[in-house]
């Protein structure tokens, strides 16, 4: 491994803009109907993580 794919590989997570275990939430579907976390992930611990993405030749493969 090169320092330049060790370097690709952790590009990525320098650019994560919040990670954080999550709290109770609700999300709004396309008919309108509004679903707790509780109801999607069955009470179960949630990592959230929200970064930019990479726009390079070797991450679109």
């Amino acid at each position: 491994m090169t320092v330049r794919s060790v370097a690709s590989a952790i590009v990525p997570l320098m650019f994560a803009a919040a990670a954080f275990a999550s709290s109770d939430f609700t999300l709004d579907d396309q008919f309108e109907r509004t679903h707790r976390r509780a109801d999607i992930f069955k009470d179960a611990p949630v990592v959230m993580i929200a970064g930019a993405q990479r726009k390079t030749p070797d991450a679109m493969q």
